[in-house]
């Protein structure tokens, strides 16, 4: 149960990441974030690609497995980039 939550976290924030949420707004969470212009794409679709891919990785490997290291980094370091913008 808490993998499938987890898995469908990650998707569910790539899919708002890639266009659900406006991607002006996201834009301009960045430069306040100190991203410079010429990488906010980049910022931006590389990170929805990331959480796709940890979301994917959540539900195709099976077994123990250590899926919360790499997360709990990611949403560290993007939740810092957001609250010190803020």
């Amino acid at each position: 149960m808490l993998r499938a939550s987890l898995g469908a976290l990650w998707i569910g924030t790539a899919l708002v990441s890639f266009g659900l949420y406006p991607v002006q707004a996201s834009y301009d969470l960045l430069a306040r974030a100190g991203v410079p212009p010429e990488l906010q794409g980049v910022a931006l679709y590389g990170a929805a690609t990331l959480d796709l891919v940890l979301g994917i990785l959540t539900f195709v490997r099976r077994g123990r497995s250590w899926d919360f290291l790499p997360s709990s980094r990611f949403l560290t370091i993007f939740y810092l980039m957001v609250f010190r913008s803020a």
